[in-house]
């Protein structure tokens, strides 16, 4: 899947989150649903943030640093996934306290992933959930660096 970013949001947009059902799954002899939780968030700049959403990734102060929290605790060894506009991405993860400091060498805009499971179950109006997945993105531009390589073209494939 190739990501194509057009035009950042506006300055310090922020999307709360979107708590949706998943389908019933069958696992085994059991009957499991999994709640889904989708929340991202736009930064003008890396200056330092307090984290807002459930699962969020804020920066923390200087160029390439960011911090990756859970329930407002640092989440220590979380796997994300930096992709910039042209298509270049790469797995990172977090250190013990929540923290990484990653090289942006190249001007543009930039999305960096996060992906949570907690297998705490509750319920969402009627309905249980056994487990909870949450993902989050935080976008940001590069304005300084070198010059990004083009985009390659859009591709869609034949059906």
């Amino acid at each position: 899947m190739r990501l194509v970013i057009n035009r950042p949001p506006r300055y310090g947009r922020q999307h709360r989150g979107r708590a949706v059902a998943g389908e019933p799954r069958k696992q085994g002899d059991k009957v499991t649903r999994t709640l889904g939780h989708l929340s991202a968030r736009y930064v003008p700049d890396f200056s330092e943030r307090k984290p807002s959403l459930a699962l969020d990734i804020v920066p923390a102060g200087k160029p390439g640093a960011i911090k990756a929290f859970y329930k407002g605790q640092p989440l220590p060894k979380a796997k994300l996934e930096l992709i910039s506009e042209s298509g270049w991405k790469r797995e990172l993860k977090t250190d013990a306290q929540g923290a990484l400091v990653v090289a942006l060498p190249r001007r543009g805009n930039y999305v960096i992933e996060v992906e949570h499971f907690d297998a705490t179950g509750g319920t969402r109006g009627s309905e249980a959930y056994e487990s909870m997945r949450l993902v989050t993105t935080l976008s940001f531009r590069v304005a300084d660096g070198g010059e990004a390589p083009p985009t390659p073209p859009v591709y869609t494939p034949k059906r």
